[in-house]
């Protein structure tokens, strides 16, 4: 069994008409532009601006201490 045929009909034929290629493409461009190469991504946004980000599936310690710096600057 593939994955293609585990999934409901109706997403194995909303990829196939192609329908949203464009803007799934763009959202790829925006993320390579923001810096993200891999998900999960967190931004860390202090005072509106990105001022850190955790990338991958870190454990909460990670998380907790990019928080804690971020609130230091």
């Amino acid at each position: 069994l593939s994955l293609h045929d585990a999934l409901p009909i109706s997403f194995s034929a909303c990829l196939d008409t192609e329908k949203y290629t464009k803007k799934v493409e763009n959202d790829i461009l925006d993320g390579e532009k923001a810096g993200i190469n891999g998900t999960p991504t967190s931004f860390i946004v202090k005072n509106g601006k990105v001022i850190d980000t955790i990338q991958g599936a870190q454990p909460i310690e990670v998380v907790r201490e990019k928080i804690k710096n971020a609130l230091r600057k």
